[in-house]
């Protein structure tokens, strides 16, 4: 063989082994893992929420999960012959404030048993409080173990409740082949090890104030919900379970946004004097000139959400009517604390309905007709977003009146919903006692928050916990209208109660920081917030707080590095730019102090306060 040949020879021997040698170490280890590793058994689905009662004839809710859930029992395996209807939701479907018994799911049950008594209907109210669609989604495969015949999905308010979380990972199945191999199954293992566990069904959900920095965060959040709703549908439609989607009304009358900021950027101070004249105007009640300053704002910048609910307030007292409608449906729309579901929201639930060709009754459409001009307000909606009892048996008559486009249901004729309603009108309207209560007078406080009416605010919690002295968050919301109020030492013994009663709860340690800080007790302020951020450290105010407190004792590097990241959850974090800047200045570091308050200029320009320290910082 010549010395070409051979190399020819030796480059095919020398690739062939390069394939073969690393296939040679990947069957040893699989056979090692194989001999080494136990035989993994197909497990049973984890009862996440559920556990079997004691004699095991009901699944009943775990006692970490009553916080969210109803004290449901459930017969398992379900009685033969019945039909069994799970509503999915929030605190909306929840019943919140008033109960399970005013809730919609038990008015459809209701008129299930009036109009159809041999399907024998069993209606499970599984609304949780504050659950959006994430979480919706992880509890699926359990709810579907529950053997429903049917699914009505009503949820959609609550898509900022827990921004922080990523959102649920779907995971495309691994050929059969490749999901047998022991060794994928062990470094698999390893993986999921070392990856901090989904919080999608931790049993505390909490909410935190969500203020959004941008418009483009908004858009994300409901893209991602429109994601998750289309894949709670196809897990349903998968299972062979009928369906039904609701679009979600919320009160745009009676309820002003819960926070508001210009989105948009260009001529503050004309803005700024279209809207300070506007609402001068809108105080003395001359309701046409206040509108013609707030229409020349809203064509400098419409993004502002306060600014589009007053328009819509002065169309409204004018008797225009259509405008007002627009107006105040914007407001909502582009409410920076945003907790009502928006025009998008609701055109991403009827888009992922007809994708899975699921029906969806147009509930926003349906209370609509029920409002004066079409205004929905306080009369359908208890608050923001939580139906009245009369709107929640508007709600169950119109999602029975669609059970009959569900074909597997046994369910061929609807009524009408006149006589629905007038049947539901006929019954007892339950009064709500003791926790149910307690809940009514806590967001009678919520109420009087959004408005700023902080007496009442006072009045209504301090009820709350007469009802129920277990109730953290009245306790949490009697300290923040006593605060307000300028009562230091009787906000601080409620926070103190709030944190006892519930201690893994951020938000009431941030309060408590801040009467602390109030109190001039700087160094129990930062306590405080540090034990906020450890339960939710990715919270740009508690990070701000903290900093500022820490400057108050002048420990300015930890209060840069609290600034830093409360700038890196949030760059256009105005206050924490300027603070910054001031913390560099008083440690001597003039330039860096420059350059946070040039950036804070960029957020505000001609700020009087950043303006007159640059200008100082200029000064010989």
């Amino acid at each position: 063989m010549n010395d070409a040949a051979t190399k020819r020879f030796m480059l095919k021997k020398l690739l062939l082994l390069s394939v073969l040698f690393p296939m040679l170490l990947l069957g040893a280890a699989e056979l090692l893992c194989r001999w080494l590793a136990d035989d993994p058994k197909p497990s049973p689905a984890k009862q996440t929420l559920f556990e079997e009662s004691s004699d095991g004839r009901f699944l009943q809710v775990r006692p970490a999960y009553l916080s969210s859930f109803h004290d449901l029992k459930i017969r398992m395996p379900k009685p033969e012959g019945s039909l069994r209807i799970l509503c999915l939701g929030g605190s909306s479907a929840y019943g919140f404030p008033f109960g399970i018994e005013s809730a919609f799911p038990r008015w459809l049950e209701l008129l299930l048993g009036k109009y159809h008594p041999e399907c024998r209907a069993e209606v499970l109210n599984l609304g949780a409080m504050s659950y959006g669609s994430r979480r919706i989604l992880a509890a699926m495969p359990e709810w579907l173990s529950l053997q429903p015949d049917g699914v009505l999905v009503y949820c959609g308010h609550n898509e900022f409740v827990e921004k922080a979380h990523a959102p649920v990972r779907r995971r495309a199945e691994l050929p059969a082949l490749l999901a047998s191999s022991r060794l994928l199954q062990v470094f698999r293992g390893a993986l999921k090890a070392r990856r901090p566990s989904d919080q999608a069904l931790t049993p505390e959900v909490y909410r935190e104030a969500v203020h959004l920095a941008s418009e483009s965060e908004r858009r994300a959040t409901v893209s991602e919900f429109e994601k998750n709703y289309e894949a709670i549908l196809r897990a349903c439609v998968g299972a062979g379970v009928a369906t039904l989607a609701a679009t979600m009304p919320s009160n745009i009358r009676d309820w002003r946004p819960d926070g508001a900021r210009r989105f948009g950027t260009g001529r503050e101070d004309e803005w700024e004097a279209h809207y300070g004249r506007g609402k001068d105007r809108w105080a003395e009640a001359k309701h046409e000139e206040a509108l013609g300053e707030f229409e020349a704002a809203a064509a400098i910048d419409p993004s502002h959400a306060m600014l589009q609910y007053l328009r819509g307030q002065c169309l409204l007292r004018l008797g225009r009517y259509p405008q007002a409608k627009e107006a105040l449906e914007t407001a909502r729309d582009a409410d920076a604390s945003p907790q009502r579901a928006f025009r998008s929201i609701n055109q991403a639930i009827r888009d992922a309905s007809a994708r899975v060709g699921v029906p969806c009754p147009d509930l926003v459409k349906v209370f609509e007709s029920e409002s004066e001009h079409e205004l929905v307000g306080s009369d359908w909606i208890e608050d923001y977003v939580h139906p009245t009892v009369a709107g929640h048996q508007l709600i169950a008559a119109e999602l029975y009146r669609a059970l009959p486009e569900l074909p597997p249901l046994p369910i061929n004729e609807r009524r009408s919903r006149e006589e629905a309603l007038k049947y539901l009108s006929s019954l007892e309207k339950p009064q709500p006692s003791g926790p149910a209560r307690a809940a009514f007078h806590y967001n009678l406080g919520l109420k009087f928050i959004n408005q700023g009416n902080w007496e009442k605010v006072v009045e209504a919690n301090r009820e709350a916990i007469r009802c129920d002295a277990s109730h953290a968050l009245a306790h949490n919301n009697l300290g923040r209208g006593l605060q307000e109020l300028g009562r230091l030492d009787e906000a601080l013994e409620c926070y103190l109660e709030a944190a006892r009663l519930r201690p893994n709860l951020a938000g009431i340690y941030r309060n408590l920081g801040s009467v602390y800080q109030a109190r001039k007790q700087m160094k129990d302020a930062a306590a405080a917030y540090r034990r906020s951020l450890q339960l939710r450290p990715e919270d740009a105010l508690v990070h701000y707080l903290l900093a500022t407190a820490l400057a108050d004792q002048q420990l300015f590097d930890e209060a840069i590095a609290h600034y830093h990241e409360a700038i890196r959850l949030d760059p256009v974090y105005f206050e924490a730019h300027a603070n910054l800047g001031l913390a560099y200045a008083l440690s001597g570091e003039k330039e860096k102090a420059r350059a946070q308050w040039e950036k804070a200029l960029e957020i505000r320009p001609r700020e009087a306060v950043v303006t007159g320290w640059l200008r100082e910082l200029k000064s010989p």
